[in-house]
């Protein structure tokens, strides 16, 4: 997804099982009817949507998004 800038980012070919970046789910919503995480990437402003991208969502772990999910306890 390197090279995302606009819309709901579902690539077929994105692999579900090697990952090597991390990044921070911020929310979800949809998008002209496309559910989608809100992703916080670590790339800086310059990626994407002012640093954010819209991660398909419940579309067969796409990019192995949920892989090794974490979160904290406050």
């Amino acid at each position: 997804f390197y090279l995302y800038k606009e819309g709901v980012y579902d690539d077929k070919k994105c692999s579900k099982k090697m990952f090597n970046h991390f990044v921070l789910i911020v929310g979800y919503g949809k998008h002209l009817g496309k559910e989608y995480w809100l992703v916080k990437n670590s790339w800086g402003m310059s990626f994407g949507m002012d640093g954010y991208i819209m991660m398909a969502r419940n579309q067969d772990n796409q990019c192995g998004i949920s892989n090794q999910p974490v979160y904290p306890i406050v």
